[in-house]
């Protein structure tokens, strides 16, 4: 069968069945709208006094590289500054 090249291509997505990529970017594209429009609050648990919040600090890595030794002793040496959440 020969398509004339003046004849333009059309795709089509069937809407009452559509491919699980459609349906994944579509359930991603509400989750993020429905996210963004959920209020934005600071909990009392996570600072000190609205006043004087402390920055947080994530330690992140693979297993068993040394982040738990290296909280304790962040804690131990400068307890001043960091605490457990």
């Amino acid at each position: 069968m020969n398509v004339s090249p003046c004849v333009p291509q059309v795709s089509a997505v069937n809407k009452y069945d559509p491919p699980l990529e459609v349906v994944a970017a579509r359930e991603h594209m509400s989750h993020m709208v429905y996210q963004l429009m959920q209020p934005q609050v600071i909990y009392d648990s996570t600072l000190p006094s609205l006043d004087s919040p402390y920055p947080m600090l994530v330690l992140t890595g693979p297993q068993a590289c040394g982040k738990r030794e290296l909280a304790h002793k962040l804690c131990r040496e400068f307890n001043d500054f960091f605490a457990y959440g």
